[in-house]
């Protein structure tokens, strides 16, 4: 799951997860708090983000970008996924 969720029922089986040896990692950001003083900051140009985002891919690709953040494979930062690509 990707973003913030609400819903207090989020079934996951942990069994499933041990089995597979999957890895996840959660945290949380205060976006809300701090999307204000990030576009202002880019706006006066003291903020470079397009800097940071080294791949655009189409939203369908978005399995193959998954892969290569957790390969850390050609130079990749940060893909930003679109869907009209």
């Amino acid at each position: 799951m990707i973003g913030v969720s609400r819903n207090g029922a989020f079934p996951f089986r942990m069994e499933a997860a041990q089995t597979k040896e999957l890895q996840f990692a959660i945290g949380l950001c205060s976006a809300q708090r701090e999307l204000p003083a990030l576009i202002s900051l880019a706006t006066a140009g003291r903020l470079a983000p397009d800097r940071l985002i080294t791949h655009r891919l189409g939203l369908s690709e978005g399995p193959a970008a998954y892969a290569m953040l957790a390969d850390r494979t050609g130079g990749v930062g940060k893909i930003v996924l679109d869907p009209a690509r």
